[in-house]
């Protein structure tokens, strides 16, 4: 999106008006509301500072995971994803099929 369009500018339309023979009577501009109001710039800021801040492997904030005394800081433990695991035997099943690569997984709750 173009800067100035996020800042608020918006364009006007001209529009030239002629009666039945062809002549000029006269022209109107149509002024188009913006896209982004002062709330919505300010929300896409505080968005990007936000966004800015998290760490793009774990989601938490960097100032946290990263600093430099962070290296004992966490424990990490294991589970298991039911669907996901669901679907990884599934894409093992069909690993002989035709383009097995070209398929899409869904999955149903049981029960």
């Amino acid at each position: 999106m173009p800067l100035r369009v996020f800042r608020g500018w918006s364009p006007t339309r001209t529009t030239t008006h002629f009666d039945a023979d062809g002549n000029m009577t006269g022209r109107s501009e149509h002024w188009i509301e913006p896209q982004w109001d002062e709330q919505s710039r300010a929300e896409m800021l505080a968005l990007a500072v936000l966004e800015a801040q998290e760490c793009p492997l774990c989601g938490g904030p960097r100032s946290e995971c990263q600093a430099p005394d962070a290296d004992d800081a966490y424990i990490a433990e294991s589970v298991r994803c039911a669907k996901a695991t669901a679907v990884a035997i599934a894409q093992e099943q069909a690993q002989d099929a035709p383009q097995p690569q070209a398929r899409l997984w869904a999955t149903t709750r049981r029960g």
